[in-house]
């Protein structure tokens, strides 16, 4: 046997062992990703940019529509910056580099247990991208 098929199977036996589970493939428990992605209600996002990173947003994560009754809200903050990157003789910029900055926020609909007040967040993150 040649080592190349000797890794494949150590690989192979290695990731059966650790309960590896294609993402969108099916489970024997639980929600499948389409139905918890499913449950995410997306909040506006000012300005025609954010109503377009909005409706990217609906089109991936609810592509049926906004859920009645969501298990969570994801808020959207962008940030946009322009940087010129050709000019004219009279240093008008023509061309510019483009870059979108989103701090997002994924929170559980459901009241917290204990005395905490209002929904809390379950995950969070910031994402930088040039357009």
């Amino acid at each position: 046997m040649s080592k190349g098929i000797a890794a494949l199977v150590v690989v192979a036996a290695l990731i059966s062992a650790c309960g590896f589970q294609p993402i969108y493939g099916q489970r024997s428990t639980g929600p499948t990703v389409q139905q918890n992605t499913g449950s995410i209600a997306i909040a506006p996002i000012p300005d025609r940019v954010g109503q377009l990173v909005r409706n990217q947003l609906i089109d991936g994560l609810t592509p049926h529509g906004q859920p009645a009754n969501p298990a969570y809200t994801l808020t959207v903050a962008l940030t946009q910056s322009k940087e010129g990157v050709a000019f004219q003789s009279d240093e008008q910029a023509t061309r510019f580099n483009v870059s979108l900055e989103a701090v997002f926020v994924l929170r559980s609909t459901k009241m917290t247990t204990g005395g905490g007040a209002g929904p809390h967040p379950v995950g969070c993150g910031l994402q930088h991208r040039a357009i």
